[in-house]
């Protein structure tokens, strides 16, 4: 069925994308194998090429090497429903966000919106299913039939061509029938098991099975027999239909795979070996391989033995809460599902399955011999390069969720929890809370000025109360608010630029503190955002803001927005790094990571 049921703002100067290289990192485009591991369909091509339509991009493997397409011309391909192949070989797939077609070495998208199946007939015309009907494209003429021309309805989920070249519809309220001059409709009152229609198949007899939301219905162009679970289905909600051959049919359901030899049933659990129990496509490969399309990864049956394919993660997650540049010139990105390394080639990926004790990575930091600091939901981890070993309440931290970590320039680790601050020197623990005259026991960010100040940041939190900011000289603790001139009590994000100058991202707007006098900057002043999250200071000494809706440098005089309108992004900005060579790495709240060079 392929689902689809299931800037006004004051700125001195705004650079085109043209001046700009952008690069996007996604945890689709970064993955190998597949792009997703929901697999609609499964298709073999001519040249013994299969395609896998995920639900977020495509991949072709010819038997040895996979290529992955996540994004076409720029945008991003999503919900991949079904690909068909026309006599010239090229390649037409049916998406969520339209019709595209490939070569072989270019794309193009030929429409945009829902589109839920396409198929190619005898005389090369394609039949595309849509929410709106049918439209059949032949060269340059267009013909579109909907329910007025007799369509039983215009939700149109599959389609399927039989042995006399008659088009069958599949919908979500029955099937039609169409013979090039009129639509036949046949619904449940006819003898059709149910009117919700997933796929068609028909096979050398010319029978038409019907894989369906209650079971199968098979059609001989006379009678309809239908089976069920009371049959021998796992489950009555039917994906897909395939016929081997040796005539036997295989149902892809929600409950694995049914085979049916027209007189007994047998059943392919996902236990023996399929990525799923899931199925929603099965096919052929130029060696009578069986593939099956699940809602985890896509399975190769040879006869004997059955091998899944899965996406090998790149980048572990979109949401980006963190990046550090380590000693040998890699990044480190901290997202949800764990903690990613890029060493602009490859991908390396800690989760809680290598040792961390919690995927949600709120904060990285580097020391000087190369160990990843990270603090997570549930404790802080140190990564040597071979092994993780884990920190928490019982080896003295204040508390297991862990905002935030630092590193002082005598080497000590600094955490951030919901109990106060930790500062680790390698053998023992000293907590800070607001006895000691933290302003709040909710700490989110940290730094250390050329002062030898230490510098803590409460966000903006219900239980932090919008505390501001307090530095603490080793001895007194000062604590400075909106009364004293910052912006706004809740602080994300606390940098020292090339001068000394203390710079503070708050929820509404951003402070510079030269340990006198404040200077905020708001919307009202050069700021498209008014929630700065993240701040970094390159070589020149300017400022690389992340807000909520731009990336913004500021030079001390001049303001620019840098934003890519061809990809329309980045946009909400979590954490900005910038290394040796001046690359700006930027992570997003949910778009992955942009790397940007001028």
């Amino acid at each position: 069925m392929r689902k689809f049921l299931a800037l006004l703002f004051f700125i001195c100067s705004v650079l085109p994308s043209g001046a700009q290289t952008w690069t996007v990192y996604t945890d689709v485009n970064t993955s190998t194998q597949l792009p997703h591991n929901l697999v609609w369909s499964v298709n073999n091509d001519l040249q013994n090429n299969l395609w896998f339509c995920t639900e977020y991009g495509i991949s072709k493997f010819d038997g040895s090497n996979w290529t992955s397409y996540p994004a076409v011309n720029g945008r991003p391909v999503q919900h991949v429903y079904a690909m068909a192949e026309d006599a010239q070989g090229k390649k037409w797939f049916a998406t969520s966000d339209g019709l595209l077609t490939f070569d072989g070495s270019s794309w193009e998208r030929l429409t945009y919106g829902i589109e839920t199946c396409v198929v190619v007939d005898s005389e090369n015309k394609k039949w595309i299913a849509s929410p709106g009907g049918i439209t059949v494209m032949s060269g340059s003429a267009t013909t579109k039939y909907s329910e007025t021309d007799g369509l039983v309805n215009n939700a149109v989920t599959c389609i399927e061509i039989d042995n006399s070249g008659r088009k069958w519809f599949g919908t979500i309220n029955g099937v039609s029938m169409f013979d090039g001059t009129r639509f036949v409709n046949y619904t449940t009152y006819n003898g059709l098991i149910n009117n919700i229609v997933h796929a068609i198949t028909c096979d050398s007899e010319g029978n038409l099975w019907f894989a369906t939301e209650g079971g199968v219905s098979k059609f001989d162009g006379t009678q309809w027999t239908g089976y069920d679970k009371d049959d021998g289905l796992p489950s009555n909600s039917v994906w897909s239909v395939f016929i081997d051959d040796q005539g036997a049919k295989l149902f892809g359901t929600c409950r694995g795979v049914a085979v049916f030899d027209d007189v007994s049933w047998s059943l392919i659990p996902a236990s023996v070996g399929l990525a799923n129990e899931n199925v929603y496509s099965i096919a052929y490969d130029s060696q009578k391989n069986i593939w099956f399309g699940t809602y985890a990864g896509a399975t190769k049956f040879n006869g004997s033995v059955y091998d899944s394919y899965f996406r090998v993660s790149g980048l572990l997650s979109n949401i980006i809460n963190c990046s550090a540049i380590d000693n040998h010139g890699n990044i480190w990105i901290g997202t949800r599902q764990g903690a990613s390394r890029f060493d602009g080639t490859r991908w390396f990926n800690l989760t809680v399955e290598e040792g961390l004790p919690n995927n949600n990575v709120n904060s990285i930091a580097i020391d000087s011999n190369d160990n990843v600091w990270m603090a997570t939901d549930d404790g802080a981890a140190v990564y040597d390069g071979s092994s993780v070993t884990i920190y928490n309440t019982s080896d003295g931290l204040a508390h297991n969720s862990v905002n935030c970590v630092a590193i002082d320039p005598q080497g000590n680790k600094w955490f951030g929890t919901y109990m106060g601050v930790s500062r680790f020197d390698g053998t023992s623990w000293t907590n800070y809370t607001v006895q000691d005259g933290l302003a709040s026991y909710v700490v989110r960010t940290i730094a250390f000025d050329t002062k030898g100040n230490i510098w803590f940041g409460y966000g903006l939190d219900i239980s932090t109360y919008h505390k501001g900011v307090t530095k603490f000289d080793g001895t007194t603790w000062k604590t400075y608010t909106k009364d004293d001139g910052l912006v706004d009590n809740g602080v994300y994000v606390i940098v020292e630029d090339k001068t000394g100058l203390i710079w503070f991202g708050t929820n509404e707007g951003m402070s510079s503190f030269d340990g006198t006098n404040w200077t905020s900057y708001t919307t009202d002043n050069g700021l498209p955002n008014k929630l700065v999250f993240s701040i970094a200071v390159d070589d020149q000494n300017n400022k690389w803001i992340g807000t909520g809706a731009y990336l913004m440098k500021y030079d001390g005089k001049n303001w620019s927005t840098h934003y890519n309108w061809d990809i329309y992004g980045p946009g909400c900005i979590q954490t900005i790094t910038i290394d040796e060579s001046g690359t700006i790495w930027i992570g997003t709240c949910a778009d992955g990571v942009w790397k940007y060079k001028q």
